[in-house]
């Protein structure tokens, strides 16, 4: 069921003024008791993504400013435009229970931000060494990275040919059963222990699995910030799923 994964986070941004306040649990009780009203109709939505094929997820908004009532506001991640419509129509229908029952509270404004995940549930990518020779090659020629069917709808294509995505919970998912796949099939070597994987300007090498002779793949992470912020639904991940070509000798101990 969409509802067991809906209410698995709720990342929550409180702004009280005026001298008023609310805990951050009385806004989240209100918006699962909202979720538990419109579960049928985001059923049909995520069926209805199921049958296209589609992975992802929508990000609904909601912001309160003083009086006014609650705003919405949608985005899609990796669905069509019919998915988001029967997304927008659910909460749209259902307006009542967030301008008053739902979340008319007295808070002089605050911001929350709803990952609803939709459709069918699978790898974010594959795991043979196909694949991996394959986006190779595309990564080197600036062209094939327009559209390339081994990349699913809401995975970003950088410059360098890195592959990153947006902090959601179905692609997200993917993303983690994607990785224990790899962990099985390739095997890890310790960055450390690798020099040109400590070479990486970008970021941290947090993984790396030799995929095929001469190619790694490496999971980079943001490098370690003095203030961590704490992603909303929507950002981006902070990951980047890079290759790097190596040298036949370069060698580093397999975990």
């Amino acid at each position: 069921m969409v509802l067991a994964r809906v209410l698995a986070a709720l990342p929550l941004i409180v702004q009280a003024g005026g001298g008023s306040s609310a805990p951050p649990d009385s806004i989240a009780d209100r918006v699962r008791a909202v979720v538990r009203t419109l579960q049928p109709d985001l059923d049909r939505c995520s069926k209805l993504a199921s049958d296209r094929g589609q992975m992802g997820d929508v990000i609904v908004s909601l912001d309160k400013v003083k009086s006014r009532h609650v705003r919405r506001a949608y985005r899609a991640i990796g669905v069509d435009g019919d998915v988001l419509a029967c997304v927008r129509k659910a909460f749209d229908e259902h307006a009542g229970f967030l301008t008053n029952a739902g979340l008319d509270i007295s808070v002089d404004r605050y911001s929350y931000h709803e990952d609803i995940p939709l459709g069918v549930k699978r790898l974010l990518f594959p795991v043979t060494e196909d694949f991996f020779r394959e986006w190779d090659r595309r990564r080197r020629i600036a062209s094939e990275w327009t559209r390339w069917a081994g990349v699913p709808a809401g995975v970003e294509m950088t410059p360098d040919g890195c592959l990153v995505l947006p902090e959601t919970k179905q692609l997200g998912n993917a993303h983690m059963d994607w990785r224990v796949e790899v962990g099985k099939r390739w095997p890890m070597v310790d960055p450390a222990q690798w020099k040109p994987l400590r070479e990486r300007p970008d970021g941290m090498v947090r993984y790396a699995h030799r995929v095929a002779p001469g190619l790694a793949l490496l999971i980079i992470g943001p490098k370690l910030q003095p203030v961590y912020r704490r992603p909303q639904w929507g950002d981006p991940l902070g990951t980047k799923i890079c290759l790097q070509e190596l040298a036949t000798k370069d060698t580093a101990p397999i975990r």
